[in-house]
């Protein structure tokens, strides 16, 4: 976890005290199967997987806007903040197209000085970040932290690809080649996913992180008192 890097406790009794914090639940939800998997493995019980959900009547695929000389849009959309990992993104080389941080946090004024071709929107939210969502050829996801990473089922509901690292979070969500890539190279991650990537199918997958489909996911983890 992220916070390893500030808190230097030893792994082993930060897994202690975590099994012990969270040993008398009854059930232990997490965002993923991945990490489902991984509490499992470290010994905690009743671990069950419930997922982030998108809105589907939010997120879905409008018309690009944005001129065409500015494309492919490599798009990231997120918390710009130094856990996000974001200069892995932004230090790719890819050659053409545009890359585009929408967004807001304690790095992006930094960021946004040292890399002045990038485009910078600031905090979005509603219709217009709906809209910048579909504006991208790309997701692009450079976080290695997150456990989840629901920006990513936003992409996918509004008919784009994604690119990011294989780890928790992207593995459980990005699960065929039609969705994107994931890759240790994140800039052939980006290419990959720009010429395996099918809109429709991304907007097809989305659904199964619908409100009606996570919610009914939520009530079958509960356990009756």
């Amino acid at each position: 976890a992220y916070f390893q890097r500030f808190l230097r406790l030893p792994q082993r009794l930060t897994w202690k005290g975590l099994r012990w914090f969270h040993d008398p639940a009854a059930r232990i939800m997490t965002r993923s199967l991945s990490m489902a998997r991984k509490l499992k493995r470290k010994g905690f019980r009743e671990v069950v997987e419930w997922n982030g959900s998108v809105d589907l009547n939010l997120f879905y695929p409008r018309e690009k806007k944005l001129a065409r000389h500015l494309r492919p849009i490599w798009l990231y959309v997120g918390r710009v903040s130094v856990e996000k990992n974001l200069e892995a993104f932004l230090d790719i080389d890819y050659g053409i197209g545009t890359k585009m941080v929408v967004g807001d946090g304690p790095q992006r004024t930094k960021l946004k000085a040292a890399y002045p071709e990038v485009i910078f929107t600031g905090s979005k939210s509603g219709e217009e970040l709906a809209q910048l969502f579909s504006e991208g050829d790309v997701f692009v996801f450079p976080s290695k932290t997150d456990t989840f990473g629901r920006v990513m089922v936003e992409a996918l509901a509004c008919g784009v690809p994604i690119a990011a690292y294989p780890t928790i979070g992207p593995r459980d969500i990005v699960t065929a080649p039609h969705l994107g890539c994931l890759s240790r190279d994140l800039r052939y991650a980006s290419f990959t996913a720009l010429e395996r990537g099918v809109p429709e199918l991304c907007v097809e997958h989305a659904k199964n992180f619908s409100i009606p489909s996570v919610s009914r996911q939520f009530l079958a983890n509960l356990v009756p008192v």
